[in-house]
Protein backbone atom coordinates (compact mmCIF):
# COMPACT_ATOMS: atom_id res chain seq x y z
CA UNK A 1 0.00 0.00 0.00
CA UNK A 2 2.55 2.08 0.87
CA UNK A 3 4.89 1.76 -2.61
CA UNK A 4 1.28 2.36 -4.24
CA UNK A 5 1.02 5.87 -2.36
CA UNK A 6 4.62 6.46 -2.86
CA UNK A 7 3.90 5.73 -7.11
CA UNK A 8 1.39 7.57 -7.14
CA UNK A 9 2.52 10.48 -5.89
CA UNK A 10 5.63 10.34 -8.15
CA UNK A 11 3.32 9.98 -11.02
CA UNK A 12 1.80 13.13 -8.94
CA UNK A 13 5.20 14.97 -9.24
CA UNK A 14 5.72 14.30 -12.52
CA UNK A 15 2.64 15.52 -14.33
CA UNK A 16 3.46 18.69 -12.11
CA UNK A 17 6.27 19.18 -13.24
CA UNK A 18 5.53 18.27 -16.98
CA UNK A 19 2.62 20.88 -16.53
CA UNK A 20 4.68 23.75 -15.38
CA UNK A 21 7.64 23.24 -18.03
CA UNK A 22 4.72 23.26 -20.42
CA UNK A 23 3.12 26.15 -19.04
CA UNK A 24 6.53 27.84 -18.75
CA UNK A 25 7.38 27.26 -22.59
CA UNK A 26 3.90 28.36 -23.63
CA UNK A 27 4.25 31.66 -21.74
CA UNK A 28 8.00 31.65 -23.58
CA UNK A 29 6.31 31.17 -26.83
CA UNK A 30 3.53 33.72 -26.11
CA UNK A 31 6.23 36.50 -24.82
CA UNK A 32 8.38 35.54 -28.05
CA UNK A 33 4.85 35.93 -30.41
CA UNK A 34 4.21 39.30 -28.75
CA UNK A 35 7.65 40.67 -29.20
CA UNK A 36 7.52 39.54 -32.29
CA UNK A 37 4.53 41.45 -33.31
CA UNK A 38 6.05 44.40 -31.91
CA UNK A 39 8.87 44.17 -33.58
CA UNK A 40 6.75 44.17 -36.96
CA UNK A 41 4.40 46.67 -35.58
CA UNK A 42 7.23 49.04 -35.23
CA UNK A 43 9.29 48.46 -38.40
CA UNK A 44 6.40 48.57 -40.27
CA UNK A 45 5.56 52.19 -39.04
CA UNK A 46 9.44 53.14 -38.77
CA UNK A 47 9.40 51.96 -42.43
CA UNK A 48 5.78 54.57 -42.94
CA UNK A 49 7.15 57.45 -41.12
CA UNK A 50 10.59 56.95 -42.77
CA UNK A 51 8.97 57.00 -46.08
CA UNK A 52 6.53 60.00 -45.45
CA UNK A 53 10.09 62.30 -44.49
CA UNK A 54 10.87 61.34 -48.05
CA UNK A 55 14.47 61.85 -48.29
CA UNK A 56 15.61 58.03 -48.88
CA UNK A 57 14.19 58.22 -52.45
CA UNK A 58 15.84 61.30 -53.27
CA UNK A 59 19.67 61.31 -54.76
CA UNK A 60 21.98 62.55 -52.37
CA UNK A 61 19.10 63.34 -49.72
CA UNK A 62 19.13 60.34 -47.61
CA UNK A 63 20.37 59.18 -44.90
CA UNK A 64 23.29 56.83 -46.24
CA UNK A 65 24.76 59.82 -47.93
CA UNK A 66 24.90 61.70 -44.85
CA UNK A 67 26.25 58.72 -43.07
CA UNK A 68 28.71 58.11 -45.94
CA UNK A 69 29.97 61.81 -46.00
CA UNK A 70 30.94 62.08 -42.41
CA UNK A 71 33.11 58.70 -43.09
CA UNK A 72 34.60 60.59 -45.88
CA UNK A 73 35.24 64.06 -44.28
CA UNK A 74 37.25 62.16 -41.08
CA UNK A 75 38.94 59.53 -43.08
CA UNK A 76 40.10 62.17 -45.65
CA UNK A 77 41.44 64.40 -42.60
CA UNK A 78 45.29 64.46 -41.71
CA UNK A 79 45.70 62.57 -38.27
CA UNK A 80 46.59 65.26 -35.90
CA UNK A 81 45.11 68.74 -37.87
CA UNK A 82 41.39 68.73 -35.90
CA UNK A 83 42.72 67.73 -31.78
CA UNK A 84 42.60 72.02 -31.51
CA UNK A 85 38.96 72.13 -32.07
CA UNK A 86 38.21 70.08 -29.01
CA UNK A 87 40.64 71.94 -26.86
CA UNK A 88 39.32 75.07 -28.03
CA UNK A 89 37.70 77.24 -24.85
CA UNK A 90 34.14 77.52 -26.20
CA UNK A 91 34.00 74.42 -27.93
CA UNK A 92 34.89 72.71 -24.51
CA UNK A 93 32.24 74.79 -22.89
CA UNK A 94 29.79 73.75 -25.46
CA UNK A 95 30.25 70.11 -25.21
CA UNK A 96 29.84 69.65 -21.74
CA UNK A 97 26.01 69.54 -20.00
CA UNK A 98 24.30 72.59 -18.77
CA UNK A 99 27.08 75.03 -19.52
CA UNK A 100 27.30 78.44 -21.43
CA UNK A 101 24.68 79.35 -24.61
CA UNK A 102 23.13 76.52 -26.27
CA UNK A 103 23.70 77.42 -29.63
CA UNK A 104 27.80 77.64 -30.98
CA UNK A 105 29.10 79.36 -34.42
CA UNK A 106 31.70 77.40 -36.26
CA UNK A 107 32.74 80.00 -39.58
CA UNK A 108 35.20 81.17 -41.84
CA UNK A 109 35.81 83.67 -44.15
CA UNK A 110 33.68 83.23 -48.14
CA UNK A 111 36.26 81.17 -50.22
CA UNK A 112 38.09 79.79 -47.49
CA UNK A 113 38.48 76.05 -46.11
CA UNK A 114 35.49 74.72 -48.41
CA UNK A 115 35.15 71.18 -48.37
CA UNK A 116 32.05 70.65 -50.20
CA UNK A 117 31.77 72.17 -53.94
CA UNK A 118 28.79 72.37 -56.55
CA UNK A 119 27.20 69.48 -58.24
CA UNK A 120 29.61 70.55 -61.43
CA UNK A 121 32.50 69.79 -59.76
CA UNK A 122 34.04 66.84 -57.62
CA UNK A 123 32.57 66.35 -53.83
CA UNK A 124 35.55 67.46 -52.23
CA UNK A 125 37.66 69.72 -53.28
CA UNK A 126 40.63 68.48 -51.43
CA UNK A 127 40.60 64.82 -53.14
CA UNK A 128 42.33 62.73 -50.59
CA UNK A 129 44.28 65.48 -48.96
CA UNK A 130 43.09 68.01 -46.21
CA UNK A 131 46.04 69.90 -44.33
CA UNK A 132 44.19 72.05 -43.22
CA UNK A 133 40.98 70.77 -42.28
CA UNK A 134 37.95 73.15 -43.51
CA UNK A 135 34.77 74.03 -41.50
CA UNK A 136 32.78 70.79 -42.74
CA UNK A 137 35.86 68.25 -41.86
CA UNK A 138 35.88 69.86 -38.42
CA UNK A 139 32.02 69.81 -38.10
CA UNK A 140 32.15 66.11 -39.17
CA UNK A 141 34.98 65.06 -36.51
CA UNK A 142 33.21 66.78 -33.33
CA UNK A 143 30.28 64.66 -34.72
CA UNK A 144 32.27 61.52 -34.36
CA UNK A 145 33.93 62.64 -31.13
CA UNK A 146 30.38 63.11 -29.66
CA UNK A 147 29.09 59.84 -30.91
CA UNK A 148 32.27 57.93 -29.32
CA UNK A 149 31.03 57.30 -26.24
CA UNK A 150 27.27 56.96 -26.92
CA UNK A 151 26.01 59.28 -24.11
CA UNK A 152 24.31 61.82 -26.04
CA UNK A 153 22.09 61.74 -29.17
CA UNK A 154 23.58 63.07 -31.72
CA UNK A 155 21.79 64.73 -34.97
CA UNK A 156 23.80 66.23 -38.07
CA UNK A 157 23.19 67.43 -41.90
CA UNK A 158 25.56 68.43 -44.13
CA UNK A 159 23.70 70.86 -46.57
CA UNK A 160 25.62 71.52 -49.70
CA UNK A 161 24.93 73.52 -53.47
CA UNK A 162 24.41 70.18 -55.03
CA UNK A 163 21.55 69.28 -52.44
CA UNK A 164 19.82 72.35 -52.85
CA UNK A 165 19.58 72.00 -56.41
CA UNK A 166 17.66 68.42 -55.96
CA UNK A 167 16.23 69.32 -52.87
CA UNK A 168 14.82 73.19 -53.02
CA UNK A 169 13.25 73.66 -49.64
CA UNK A 170 16.23 73.72 -47.37
CA UNK A 171 14.18 74.43 -43.87
CA UNK A 172 12.07 71.02 -44.81
CA UNK A 173 15.37 69.04 -46.07
CA UNK A 174 17.56 69.76 -42.31
CA UNK A 175 14.44 69.50 -40.34
CA UNK A 176 13.35 65.87 -42.07
CA UNK A 177 16.73 64.53 -41.94
CA UNK A 178 17.46 65.38 -38.39
CA UNK A 179 13.75 63.94 -37.70
CA UNK A 180 14.98 60.47 -39.31
CA UNK A 181 17.96 60.32 -37.44
CA UNK A 182 15.82 60.54 -34.20
CA UNK A 183 13.32 57.55 -35.62
CA UNK A 184 16.91 55.72 -36.59
CA UNK A 185 18.53 55.70 -32.85
CA UNK A 186 14.72 55.67 -31.03
CA UNK A 187 12.50 52.91 -32.93
CA UNK A 188 9.99 53.56 -30.16
CA UNK A 189 9.30 56.71 -31.32
CA UNK A 190 8.16 55.64 -34.49
CA UNK A 191 4.45 54.69 -33.14
CA UNK A 192 3.70 58.44 -32.41
CA UNK A 193 4.93 60.20 -35.36
CA UNK A 194 2.89 57.35 -37.38
CA UNK A 195 -0.02 57.82 -35.63
CA UNK A 196 -0.06 61.25 -35.12
CA UNK A 197 1.24 62.48 -38.79
CA UNK A 198 1.48 59.80 -40.71
CA UNK A 199 -2.15 58.11 -40.34
CA UNK A 200 -3.74 61.61 -40.72
CA UNK A 201 -2.10 62.36 -43.69
CA UNK A 202 -0.54 65.29 -42.34
CA UNK A 203 1.58 67.33 -45.15
CA UNK A 204 5.51 67.11 -44.58
CA UNK A 205 5.40 71.30 -44.19
CA UNK A 206 7.85 73.67 -41.88
CA UNK A 207 5.05 73.70 -39.65
CA UNK A 208 4.53 70.43 -38.87
CA UNK A 209 7.96 69.29 -39.49
CA UNK A 210 8.86 71.77 -36.29
CA UNK A 211 5.38 70.58 -34.18
CA UNK A 212 7.04 67.54 -34.46
CA UNK A 213 10.61 67.73 -33.81
CA UNK A 214 9.16 69.80 -30.77
CA UNK A 215 8.03 67.54 -29.42
CA UNK A 216 10.62 64.72 -30.10
CA UNK A 217 13.64 66.40 -28.82
CA UNK A 218 12.90 66.37 -24.68
CA UNK A 219 12.24 62.48 -25.50
CA UNK A 220 16.24 62.27 -26.30
CA UNK A 221 19.47 61.96 -23.95
CA UNK A 222 21.49 64.76 -24.16
CA UNK A 223 20.52 65.91 -27.82
CA UNK A 224 23.01 67.71 -29.81
CA UNK A 225 22.36 69.41 -33.05
CA UNK A 226 25.14 69.93 -36.50
CA UNK A 227 24.23 71.68 -39.07
CA UNK A 228 26.48 72.61 -41.75
CA UNK A 229 26.20 74.43 -44.95
CA UNK A 230 23.87 76.97 -44.30
CA UNK A 231 25.57 79.17 -46.52
CA UNK A 232 24.75 76.80 -49.39
CA UNK A 233 20.65 77.54 -49.44
CA UNK A 234 21.42 80.74 -51.47
CA UNK A 235 19.99 80.05 -54.65
CA UNK A 236 21.91 81.34 -57.38
CA UNK A 237 20.96 83.09 -61.39
CA UNK A 238 21.89 81.48 -64.50
CA UNK A 239 25.15 84.09 -64.34
CA UNK A 240 25.78 82.59 -61.14
CA UNK A 241 24.91 85.48 -59.13
CA UNK A 242 22.94 85.43 -55.54
CA UNK A 243 19.51 86.19 -56.38
CA UNK A 244 17.47 84.65 -53.43
CA UNK A 245 19.09 84.85 -49.72
CA UNK A 246 15.97 84.23 -47.73
CA UNK A 247 16.42 80.81 -47.32
CA UNK A 248 19.16 81.08 -45.58
CA UNK A 249 17.57 83.53 -42.97
CA UNK A 250 14.82 81.00 -42.68
CA UNK A 251 16.84 77.74 -41.73
CA UNK A 252 18.56 80.05 -39.18
CA UNK A 253 15.34 81.28 -37.77
CA UNK A 254 13.80 77.48 -37.63
CA UNK A 255 17.08 76.24 -35.90
CA UNK A 256 16.53 79.16 -33.63
CA UNK A 257 13.60 78.07 -32.34
CA UNK A 258 15.32 75.38 -30.38
CA UNK A 259 17.31 77.19 -28.55
CA UNK A 260 14.34 77.38 -25.66
CA UNK A 261 13.27 75.08 -23.05
CA UNK A 262 10.92 72.24 -24.46
CA UNK A 263 8.60 70.65 -21.56
CA UNK A 264 10.74 71.09 -19.03
CA UNK A 265 14.14 69.72 -20.44
CA UNK A 266 17.04 71.48 -21.35
CA UNK A 267 17.57 73.08 -24.70
CA UNK A 268 19.58 70.67 -26.66
CA UNK A 269 23.05 71.65 -28.40
CA UNK A 270 23.12 73.09 -31.81
CA UNK A 271 26.01 73.79 -33.62
CA UNK A 272 26.11 75.93 -36.92
CA UNK A 273 29.17 75.54 -39.33
CA UNK A 274 28.76 78.09 -41.98
CA UNK A 275 31.09 80.83 -43.61
CA UNK A 276 30.53 84.57 -42.61
CA UNK A 277 28.64 85.80 -44.90
CA UNK A 278 26.12 89.01 -44.64
CA UNK A 279 23.59 87.04 -44.23
CA UNK A 280 24.50 84.68 -41.22
CA UNK A 281 26.49 87.59 -39.99
CA UNK A 282 22.84 89.53 -39.30
CA UNK A 283 21.09 86.68 -37.22
CA UNK A 284 24.23 85.15 -35.00
CA UNK A 285 26.81 87.88 -34.69
CA UNK A 286 26.01 87.73 -30.87
CA UNK A 287 26.28 84.30 -30.38
CA UNK A 288 29.47 82.58 -29.28
CA UNK A 289 31.43 81.81 -32.21
CA UNK A 290 35.07 80.22 -33.46
CA UNK A 291 36.21 81.86 -35.97
CA UNK A 292 38.98 80.17 -37.97
CA UNK A 293 40.17 83.01 -39.77
CA UNK A 294 41.52 84.00 -35.57
CA UNK A 295 43.25 80.41 -35.50
CA UNK A 296 46.15 80.70 -37.45
CA UNK A 297 48.29 79.49 -35.22
CA UNK A 298 45.95 75.70 -34.83
CA UNK A 299 46.23 76.06 -38.57
CA UNK A 300 49.62 76.61 -38.67
CA UNK A 301 50.41 73.44 -36.86
CA UNK A 302 48.14 71.05 -38.96
CA UNK A 303 49.94 72.24 -41.88
CA UNK A 304 53.20 71.95 -40.22
CA UNK A 305 51.98 67.95 -39.07
CA UNK A 306 50.73 67.30 -42.67
CA UNK A 307 53.66 68.80 -44.30
CA UNK A 308 55.73 66.40 -42.35
CA UNK A 309 53.77 63.09 -42.89
CA UNK A 310 53.94 63.91 -46.59
CA UNK A 311 57.93 64.30 -46.66
CA UNK A 312 58.38 61.47 -44.13
CA UNK A 313 57.58 59.74 -47.61
CA UNK A 314 59.74 61.16 -49.74
CA UNK A 315 62.44 60.59 -47.14
CA UNK A 316 61.87 57.10 -47.42
CA UNK A 317 62.62 56.90 -51.19
CA UNK A 318 65.97 59.22 -51.09
CA UNK A 319 67.37 57.60 -47.68
CA UNK A 320 70.50 57.25 -49.03
CA UNK A 321 71.28 60.78 -50.29
CA UNK A 322 73.44 62.47 -48.04
CA UNK A 323 72.10 65.11 -46.10
CA UNK A 324 68.57 64.34 -46.73
CA UNK A 325 67.55 65.20 -43.29
CA UNK A 326 68.31 68.65 -43.31
CA UNK A 327 66.92 69.46 -47.00
CA UNK A 328 63.74 68.43 -46.06
CA UNK A 329 64.06 70.23 -42.55
CA UNK A 330 64.25 73.41 -44.81
CA UNK A 331 61.48 72.35 -47.59
CA UNK A 332 59.08 72.19 -44.70
CA UNK A 333 60.46 75.63 -42.71
CA UNK A 334 59.91 77.24 -46.35
CA UNK A 335 56.15 75.56 -47.18
CA UNK A 336 54.96 76.42 -43.29
CA UNK A 337 56.31 79.73 -43.69
CA UNK A 338 54.90 80.43 -47.05
CA UNK A 339 51.47 78.66 -46.45
CA UNK A 340 50.73 81.48 -43.64
CA UNK A 341 47.44 79.65 -42.31
CA UNK A 342 46.38 78.49 -45.76
CA UNK A 343 46.64 75.12 -47.62
CA UNK A 344 46.25 76.64 -50.99
CA UNK A 345 49.94 76.85 -52.18
CA UNK A 346 50.73 73.13 -50.09
CA UNK A 347 49.25 70.75 -52.09
CA UNK A 348 51.15 71.78 -55.65
CA UNK A 349 53.98 72.25 -53.78
CA UNK A 350 54.37 68.80 -52.08
CA UNK A 351 52.49 67.34 -55.32
CA UNK A 352 55.39 68.86 -57.48
CA UNK A 353 58.04 67.35 -54.99
CA UNK A 354 56.62 63.87 -55.17
CA UNK A 355 56.78 63.25 -58.77
CA UNK A 356 60.71 64.34 -58.26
Amino acid sequence: MDSLTRHAKLVDQEANAYLVSETLQWRKEALDSITKTEKDRSTTQLTAALAWLGLDTVPHCGQAYQDNLLDRLVSDCCDGTTDWILKHPRMRVWLQNGRGQPLLWLKGKPGSGKSLSSSDGPLFDYANIDPTPGKSTLCAKIAQFLRAPRQSTVLFCFYSYMISNIYPDPVVFILATLISQILRQRIDLAAYVYEEFVAEARALSIRDLQELIFNLLPQLEMPRILVDGIDECIRYDANGRPHDVTPVREVLTALLRFEVPMQGAAPPKILIVSRDILQVIGILSKKPKVALDEESHALTVGIRRFTNQQLHGIKQRFYNFAGIDGVLSEVEKSIVARSEGSSHDICPCLGGLSKV
